[in-house]
Formats: C-alpha cells, structure tokens, sequence
C-alpha cells in the first residue's frame, strides 16, 4: 500500500487534510469558519506527529541562517521527547533475552 504524499501551503490546507491526519478538532474549527489560533494548530501537529500520523516537513538554508530558527522552534514544539515514546523493547545479540530499555 502506497502513501499519499500532500503538500500543504498554509495552515487552512492542514486544517482541511487535519480531518484524515492531523485533528478532529482542527477540521471542525476550520469548516465552522472559526479563526483557528496558532497555538491550537501547533498543538494538534505534535499530536498528531506523537501519534505517528503526520510527519512536518521545513525547508531552510543553513548557508545563511534562512529558516533555521523555524526548524529549531519546530523540533521543540512538534517532535516527542524520549519521554513521551513508550519504552523499547529487543531482543539482546549474545544472550537471545528479550529486554526493555526505557527512555532516559
């Protein structure tokens, strides 16, 4: 099964996709025609990204500092911590033992 890609250019075409991807609650806002607040767009992205059903995607330039800034601010507010990803669990190379490793 192959998967779609969208490109979406501002935050009314997330909005409008948020119902299959990114949130309920956002879609619902958006067909409404309530004025979405950032905070709760950036909200349900990192939801959505935890959950493993939306991957954002920046562009920038590290040559001259030119989108940097966003991609870092990104990192913080949309990807999870080591904590909020369940512990991983393996198999051990030498002993065969199934183990789990928890996140530090």
């Amino acid at each position: 099964m192959r998967k779609k890609r969208v490109i979406l250019k501002d935050h009314s075409d997330v909005a409008l996709f948020g119902r299959q991807v990114v949130d309920d609650a956002v879609a619902d806002a958006y067909l409404e025609g309530r004025d979405l607040a950032p905070a709760d767009l950036s909200l349900a992205i990192r939801r959505a990204t935890v959950a493993g059903r939306f991957v954002p995607v920046l562009c920038g330039s590290a040559l001259r500092n030119c989108g940097i800034p966003p991609l870092l601010d990104a990192i913080c507010d949309w990807l999870p911590s080591p904590l909020d990803v369940p512990a991983i669990t393996g198999v051990h190379p030498r002993t065969g033992e199934t183990e789990t490793r928890p996140p530090d």
